[in-house]
């Protein structure tokens, strides 16, 4: 709600007189190139997002780009899947913001430059039928997935020396 509440005050015309006053604090070498600033910031902020939300769930101590994020995680996220939950918030956060906060790439098309490919007719079609895919997907899963592990146990399973011992079932 906040983040939503920031990107209607920022698109508001009274807001805009404030938020444009706050222009003369930064260089006027980087107000010519604005746009272009302001794409760069918002494509490595979804990177950084996507790597944040890429923490894996095991050997993450011993990869190279996180390790450091284990070393500056709050000491209070410190527990043994709180560390991944943690960077998985931030990530998820920092995309949001990354998307709403987006610059369009013309004058003629106001639609932010991320937020175009869920505005096409695919997404916005899965966007209609999730919940019902939500709704449904235990039951498809329970029946169809259990006759299809039966399957194929009974064709894998029996030439194997497993076959006798099931420990799964």
């Amino acid at each position: 709600m906040l983040i939503a509440d920031i990107q209607l005050m920022t698109e508001d015309l009274a807001w805009g007189s404030a938020l444009f006053s706050l222009s003369r604090f930064i260089p006027q070498r980087a107000l010519r190139h604005k746009r272009g600033l302001l794409h760069g910031i918002t494509i490595f902020i979804m990177l950084l997002a996507v790597h944040f939300l890429t923490f894996p769930d095991e050997g993450a101590s011993t990869s190279p780009g996180y390790r450091f994020m284990i070393a500056i995680t709050p000491r209070q996220y410190g527990g043994a899947n709180l560390t991944q939950r943690f960077w998985l918030c931030i990530g998820s956060i920092l995309l949001v913001l990354a998307i709403c906060f987006s610059p369009s790439t013309s004058l003629m098309d106001p639609t932010p430059t991320l937020q175009k490919p869920f505005i096409t007719p695919f997404p916005q079609y899965l966007g209609d039928i999730s919940y019902a895919l939500y709704i449904t997907h235990p039951l498809i899963l329970w029946t169809l997935g259990m006759r299809l592990l039966n399957i194929w146990e009974t064709k894998m399973l029996q030439s194997t020396p497993l076959a006798s011992s099931r420990p799964y079932l």
